[in-house]
């Protein structure tokens, strides 16, 4: 066996590796075995590291569909120790870091990404998933038919898309139903709006406050104030919720507990 060659094979495999190709590692390593039998010891890093990778990725999957965002993060970050230029577990991470509600790590991760590749389609998908989570619905609906022009079989960005027209129609219709004081109408079409993407908690707390207004002005201050909360819950820093919940209590003559909130609002805003 000529030894140029074995080495380039070699190089070659470190390549794949290193892009997270693994197919193609796996491919050339059985090409390097079946012309060189003797000098297995040279390639049995390349060989752990393959199988670490495929383990790596098997783990990431299964930890995804559990929801799991923390642990992929920190399995993607093992992956491309040994697969530093591999751009699919690059964009997994940043999607993940998402999730988490970590948007500057994963914008930061994807512009990382575009400047080396400006049509990414997994890139872009997390820079409208932040949009999205950070309530810029219009923003991100951009950026997902964005993905969509240059990845048509992008099916995450196609859910997102027909996420994002939902949240804004039912927001609308919800909106001019409060208006015209179409109450009833108005709370079925806030509450049916938030099923439908319960992680996006900006926008949540936002429908709930939106529910709360309404019960306000069905006089409903105890439920008003459970709304209140739940926004409260989703975005600490809600001032409007804050507000509201003080009004809520000082109708129902709960003074007390309408101090500690002013109190609470304040803190807030400062």
């Amino acid at each position: 066996l000529d030894p140029t060659y074995f080495k380039g094979l070699l190089r070659q495999i470190k390549c794949y590796i290193a892009l997270g190709n693994l197919t193609a590692a796996s491919r050339a390593l059985e090409e390097l075995k079946s012309r060189d039998t003797e000098r297995t010891t040279s390639y049995a890093t390349e060989n752990t590291n393959i199988t670490r990778l495929r383990e790596l990725e098997t783990n990431a999957d299964k930890d995804m569909v559990k929801n799991d965002y923390r642990k992929v993060v920190y399995i993607m970050d093992r992956a491309l120790e040994l697969a530093p230029a591999c751009v699919q577990y690059k964009v997994k991470r940043a999607e993940c870091l998402a999730l988490l509600g970590r948007y500057s790590e994963a914008q930061q991760s994807a512009n990382d990404i575009l400047r080396n590749s400006s049509l990414n389609a997994g890139a872009l998908y997390v820079k409208g998933l932040c949009l999205f989570f950070q309530d810029h619905l219009d923003k991100a609906r951009q950026h997902f038919l964005q993905v969509l022009r240059v990845d048509p079989d992008h099916t995450k960005a196609r859910t997102a898309v027909k996420e994002v027209k939902e949240l804004e129609s039912m927001k609308t219709r919800g909106n001019s139903a409060f208006t015209s004081g179409r109450n009833d109408e108005a709370l079925k079409l806030y509450r049916d709006a938030l099923k439908i993407c319960p992680q996006n908690k900006l926008t949540n707390a936002k429908l709930h406050g939106n529910i709360a207004a309404v019960l306000v002005k069905q006089k409903n201050f105890n439920d008003a104030v459970k709304s209140c909360t739940k926004a409260i819950e989703l975005d600490g820093g809600y001032v409007r919720a804050y507000v509201r919940r003080v009004t809520c209590y000082q109708e129902l003559d709960m003074h007390e507990e309408a101090v500690k909130q002013h109190t609470e609002k304040t803190t807030t805003e400062e």
